[in-house]
């Protein structure tokens, strides 16, 4: 079931709609198969946030990225990565 909602927020995040992507997100979900060290959730939480704060169509620029992850901190929930953040 988890795998099935990262998937639905990334083909949401990939037809434009990131608010409803995030929504998913904020709801919340557990997928059971996913190694430590994977970084799936946290690019995809950030693509989404980068989206959000670049909104309609702007281009995702070095200051959009930079502001998305002050602005969007990757809940702990969503840390599986092993390497410095």
């Amino acid at each position: 079931r988890g795998r099935f909602r990262l998937l639905m927020a990334q083909v949401l995040l990939a037809q434009g709609d990131a608010v409803a992507a995030r929504a998913i997100f904020d709801k919340g979900f557990e997928v059971a198969d996913l190694r430590e060290g994977d970084e799936t959730l946290s690019d995809t939480w950030y693509a989404i946030a980068e989206r959000i704060v670049a909104g309609g169509g702007e281009p995702v620029t070095d200051d959009v990225r930079e502001r998305a992850r002050a602005e969007h901190p990757l809940p702990e929930r969503y840390e599986f990565r092993m390497r410095p953040a």
